[in-house]
């Protein structure tokens, strides 16, 4: 066996290569996981929310998400009923009628047709990796590299009991931005002491709204008795890293002050005589005077006569739009009528892609139904059909427009909450040609996604074999300056 002191200077210029390969291979590895754990914080959600978690006997659960990100990103939820197997996704709810996603600072989700108490498990997505959570942590973490003890594992949330329909109380104003100009896509949060969290988006003209019928007590099995004049809840409106938060009596919520980002906000007074919703932030805040106000001409009320049983009590009225002809600006309004108590109403909207659902009207005559698309601007036809216990069909018919952005609003508020939770199934007939197939159930996604064994989608495959393949190649060049110099020692 030869001595160290006979190895030659090539062999040992040899043996630095073959160690500085090995070596090069595993700093190499080594920066790649940790510019992956880089690049997945800048995109980690924050203030990730669940809200709207609501069950109404006879129907399905659904909870909303929501949190933000710190530059536009797309988002979705990957989601099933076991954390091996996540195999439903929901994108978010503006991309819901969109051949493609697109990127936000504020993300909004909704999952539906959930069955009641059941616990689900879900990953948040942001643009295609998947975000889940240590399990010693609970931190995010979107592999399990990132995690010192455990895995990487999705998180999970248990859907609400079923309750009784209630009657619906509506909180709704508008959020601004610095400059008083209306802004669309901000988050809007209600709750208080000891409720769950209730959520809105705003849309193209900043108005948002909440049924404030839906708040529960924090452990989500029974509604919170909520004051409709003097109880006081917390208002959270947040845009990307910007934020407006105060409280407010419940009186002033119908509507309430335009919330300004950046601001304090506060409207705790009993009379609130600033509270009135602008499309236009330049809009006069004085009140119309009665006789100037607009009135539903005969022409406009022909096709739209509510109908009445015998007894004179209404079997079906429009609330909202409330008269033939009426202008509403805003491309997804809030759908308002009265019924029979404990009656199902089918609703259909006659557009471009016709809408049919059903509603159920709740125990003091009352419902109200959000549209799951965007209303083109132009005339629409809304049609609403009741069967009575003696299986006669009543039937009402009206007209409405939605208007251009940036016309005048309506006299009549434009209602724009979130979908109710009382329509069991939305049936959309697109025409002419299909656009938007939507389902009754989850539906699984669509576009290229990471395979998901342990319910976070992994990323990078062919970065792992580039590393791999540029170590051996190192390795091969020092294993044969290793052998060319030393073959004669050893021949």
């Amino acid at each position: 066996m030869k001595s160290l002191k006979n190895i030659h200077i090539p062999t040992l210029i040899a043996l630095l290569i073959l160690i500085a390969g090995i070596g090069s291979g595993l700093f190499l590895i080594h920066q790649k996981q940790n510019s992956r754990v880089s690049a997945s914080v800048d995109i980690l959600p924050q203030n990730l929310k669940t809200s709207n978690q609501t069950a109404f006997k006879g129907s399905k659960a659904e909870v909303t998400f929501t949190w933000q990100t710190t530059k536009p990103t797309t988002g979705f939820i990957l989601y099933g009923f076991s954390p091996d197997s996540l195999s439903f996704v929901n994108s978010d709810t503006r991309d819901k009628n969109k051949a493609s996603e697109n990127q936000y600072l504020n993300h909004y989700i909704t999952l539906s047709n959930l069955p009641a108490k059941k616990t689900i498990y879900y990953t948040v997505g942001i643009n295609n990796v998947g975000v889940g959570q240590c399990q010693d942590t609970k931190t995010f973490c979107t592999s399990s590299a990132q995690c010192p003890k455990s895995k990487c594992a999705p998180m999970s949330f248990t859907t609400p009991p079923s309750l009784a329909n209630k009657s619906a109380f509506l909180a709704q104003g508008q959020v601004l931005d610095e400059n008083k100009q209306p802004l669309a896509g901000a988050l809007v949060f209600i709750n208080t002491t000891g409720s769950n969290l209730l959520s809105s988006l705003t849309d193209e003209s900043g108005q948002w709204s909440i049924n404030l019928a839906l708040l529960r007590q924090a452990d989500l099995s029974t509604y919170l008795n909520l004051d409709k004049q003097a109880s006081q809840v917390s208002l959270t409106a947040i845009y990307g890293q910007k934020k407006s938060q105060g409280s407010c009596l419940t009186i002033n919520l119908d509507p309430a002050p335009s919330i300004i980002l950046n601001q304090a906000y506060n409207c705790q007074k009993a009379n609130n005589n600033n509270s009135q919703i602008l499309a236009n932030p330049n809009q006069s805040l004085s009140p119309t005077p009665i006789n100037q106000r607009a009135t539903p001409t005969p022409s406009q009320k022909e096709s739209g006569f509510q109908m009445a049983s015998p007894s004179g009590q209404p079997l079906l009225e429009l609330i909202n739009p409330s008269y033939e002809g009426q202008k509403i600006a805003t491309s997804s309004p809030v759908i308002k009528g009265k019924g029979p108590s404990n009656k199902k109403i089918e609703v259909t909207i006659h557009s471009k892609q016709e809408i049919t659902t059903d509603v159920y009207v709740d125990e003091n005559g009352q419902w109200h139904w959000k549209p799951p698309l965007n209303l083109e601007p132009g005339r629409h036809t809304i049609t609403l059909k009741y069967v009575d216990d003696n299986g006669q069909q009543h039937t009402l018919t009206r007209h409405f427009f939605v208007t251009a952005s940036g016309q005048a609003l309506d006299q009549t508020p434009a209602y724009t909450a979130s979908a109710s939770a009382q329509n069991q199934t939305t049936l959309i007939t697109p025409t002419p040609t299909p656009t938007f197939t939507p389902t009754p159930t989850p539906i699984q996604h669509t576009s290229s996604m990471p395979a998901t064994t342990s319910g976070v989608p992994k990323t990078g495959a062919s970065d792992w074999f580039n590393l791999v393949v540029i170590s051996a190649f190192m390795l091969t060049i020092g294993c044969g300056l290793f052998y060319s110099v030393n073959k004669n020692n050893y021949g």
